[in-house]
C-alpha cells in the first residue's frame, strides 16, 4: 500500500512538473478562397495558414499573449516564415561560433530560447513580430514543423534587435531596429515569478541569450575578416513592451484580411488577363505585318518550330469575348502592342498594390494553372531585382547597380529605362534576371530565392512555392555550406512577348 501510495504520488508530482501552455490549433480560414489562390495540401484539404489563420489574443493586463515556435531551444536548424504560403523554412544550420563582438566568452552553438513570431502582428519594419520565450524544454510543447498551433507566454519586456547591412553604420539611424518581445514560460516552475528583465537575469544566462541574437542570425563574409550585421541592446520595460508592440506594429483583424485578400485577387486577375490581352496583340501585329513579307515560304517553315503559346490565341482576333475585353480595357492603346509600354503602366499604377499583395497573398495555384504561376513568379523577379537598387539597362543588354546619388534619388530611373526598352530588349532582361539573383546571392548580398518544397537538410518539409527575401548573411562556421543550388526551378524559362526571328526575317528581306 505505502509502495502504491508513493508511486501515485511521484506520478502525479511529475505531471504538474511537466505541465506545458494549452495548444491553440488554427482552423482553415485564409485559403477558404477559389481554389486558382491556393495549393492545397496532398490529401486534398485546406492548408493552414500559420500567421494569418492563428489568433494571437493579447491580454495586456495579464501581460500574456499566444505565439508560434519558429526554433525551439538547442535546435540544429533556424526557421523563418514565408508569408505567403504560410509555411516556416529551413534558414540557418546553427554551429559553432564565436562572439564577433567578443564579449561573450562562451563558444555559441544551438539557441538557448525559443524563438517564435506573434500572429497577425506586424512591427514596425512591416515582418511579423518576433518573441524570445525563456524556459526550460520540457515544458513547451514538441516543436512541430507544420506550425499550426499557439501556446501562451507571458512578456517580461522588449529589447531591439539592430540590423546593419554593410559594418560599421557609423551613425544610429543606418542601424535598422525592430522590437522583439522577452517572455517567459509561465508553466516552468523555476519562471512562475517572474515578472521582468531585471529578474530574468538572476536566473538565466542573459549573456547567452543576447550574444545568440548577435552571432547566430548572420554576419557580413563579404571582407578578409568577418563584421557584424547584429546587435541587441536597450530594454522595454515590462508593462510597456507588449503594448508598444501593438501600437507601433500592425494587428490585422479578421474583416482587413478578407479585404486585402479580395483586392489582391482582383489586381492578380486584372494583371493576368491585361498581360495576355497584350501578349495577343503583339501576337496579332506581327503576325499581319510579316504575312506580308516576300520570305512568306521561309516563315511557314519556321512556323513550325515556333512556341505553340504564340499562335494558340490568334484566333482570339476574332472572339467576342476578348474583343469586349479589349475595348474595355482601362490600358493605353501604345501598350496593347508593346510589353515594356504595358509594365510601366501596371507598374506606375499599381506598383505599391502589387507589391503588397506579392508580399501577403498567394497569386495562383501551381496544379491548376502552371504558365499563369511561372510568369508571375518571373515577373516578381524583375520586380524584386529593382527593389534591390538594380536595373535593366537596355542599351547595355544587362544589369546593373543602380546606386544613390548624394541627394538618395537613383542613378537611373527605373521608368525611364523601362520606357526605352524595345520588345525583344525587355525579354532578355527577364530572361537573365534569375542569373541576376544568383550572382547577388553567391555574393553574400540580400537577394530573393525561390523555394518549392523545402526538402534541404533539416528543412520543413513543407510546400511553400514562393519568393522569400535573404539578407545575404551567414554564420561564420557555415560559410563553406554550398550555395549551388538553383536559385529559381532551372526548367523554367521566360515566355517572350515578341519572337524576334521576325526581326531576323525583316533584316534578311
Amino acid at each position: 500500500m505505502t509502495l502504491l501510495f508513493l508511486s501515485c504520488f511521484l506520478f502525479f508530482s511529475c505531471s504538474k512538473r511537466t505541465l506545458r501552455p494549452e495548444i491553440k490549433k488554427a482552423e482553415a480560414v485564409w485559403f477558404h478562397v477559389p481554389e486558382i489562390y491556393t495549393l492545397l495540401n496532398r490529401d486534398g484539404s485546406l492548408p493552414i495558414h500559420s500567421f494569418f489563420d492563428l489568433i494571437p489574443q493579447p491580454n495586456l493586463t495579464q501581460r500574456q499573449i499566444d505565439f508560434v515556435t519558429l526554433t525551439s531551444i538547442d535546435s540544429d536548424f533556424g526557421y523563418e516564415i514565408d508569408l505567403v504560403s504560410g509555411k516556416i523554412f529551413r534558414q540557418h544550420n546553427f554551429c559553432q561560433e564565436k562572439d564577433i563582438w567578443q564579449r561573450h566568452r562562451q563558444t555559441l552553438h544551438r539557441p538557448p530560447a525559443t524563438y517564435g513570431f506573434i500572429p497577425r502582428l506586424l512591427d514596425q519594419t512591416g515582418m511579423p513580430q518576433k518573441i524570445i520565450v525563456l524556459g526550460r524544454k520540457r515544458y513547451f510543447n514538441q516543436f512541430s514543423k507544420e506550425a499550426e498551433f499557439t501556446q501562451t507566454a507571458r512578456v517580461v519586456g522588449g529589447s531591439l534587435h539592430q540590423y546593419c547591412d554593410q559594418y560599421p553604420c557609423e551613425t544610429r539611424e543606418r542601424w535598422l531596429s525592430s522590437l522583439v518581445l522577452i517572455a517567459v514560460n509561465p508553466n516552468d516552475p523555476d519562471l512562475a515569478n517572474i515578472n521582468n528583465l531585471t529578474q530574468l537575469k538572476k536566473v538565466v544566462n542573459w549573456s547567452e541569450v543576447v550574444a545568440f541574437m548577435e552571432n547566430s542570425f548572420g554576419r557580413n563574409l563579404t571582407g578578409a575578416n568577418d563584421q557584424p550585421a547584429y546587435r541587441f541592446l536597450g530594454e522595454i520595460p515590462a508593462d510597456k513592451a507588449l503594448e508598444f508592440a501593438l501600437e507601433k506594429g500592425h494587428l490585422f483583424n479578421f474583416e482587413e484580411l478578407k479585404t486585402m485578400r479580395r483586392s489582391c485577387h482582383g489586381l492578380y486577375d486584372f494583371f493576368w488577363k491585361s498581360s495576355e490581352l497584350v501578349r495577343d496583340q503583339m501576337t496579332k501585329k506581327q503576325t499581319l505585318e510579316n504575312l506580308a513579307l516576300k520570305e512568306y515560304e521561309k516563315y511557314e517553315r519556321e512556323r513550325a518550330e515556333t512556341p505553340d503559346y504564340l499562335f494558340k490565341d490568334t484566333r482570339a482576333i476574332n472572339n467576342k469575348e476578348r474583343e469586349e475585353e479589349l475595348r474595355k480595357s482601362p490600358i493605353p492603346k501604345n501598350a496593347l502592342t508593346n510589353y515594356a509600354l504595358f509594365l510601366d503602366y501596371f507598374i506606375q499604377t499599381y506598383g505599391r498594390q502589387m507589391k503588397a499583395c506579392t508580399k501577403f497573398v498567394r497569386h495562383t495555384n501551381l496544379s491548376l494553372d502552371r504558365r499563369r504561376h511561372w510568369y508571375f513568379a518571373q515577373v516578381q523577379a524583375f520586380l524584386q531585382l529593382e527593389e534591390l537598387g538594380y536595373v535593366y539597362n537596355c542599351n547595355r543588354k544587362a544589369w546593373v547597380e543602380n546606386f544613390r546619388k548624394v541627394d538618395g534619388s537613383r542613378v537611373y530611373d527605373p521608368r525611364r529605362e523601362l520606357r526605352a526598352c524595345i520588345p525583344s530588349q525587355l525579354d532578355r532582361a527577364f530572361d537573365t534576371a534569375i542569373t541576376m539573383l544568383s550572382g547577388i546571392r553567391n555574393s553574400f548580398r540580400p537577394h530573393y530565392r525561390f523555394i518549392e518544397y523545402d526538402e534541404s537538410g533539416g528543412g520543413s518539409h513543407q510546400q511553400v512555392y514562393s519568393w522569400v527575401f535573404d539578407n545575404g548573411k551567414r554564420l561564420s562556421c557555415d560559410r563553406e555550406r554550398s550555395y549551388q543550388s538553383p536559385i529559381f526551378p532551372s526548367d523554367i524559362t521566360w515566355q517572350p512577348f515578341y519572337d524576334d526571328r521576325f526581326e531576323r526575317m525583316r533584316m534578311i528581306r
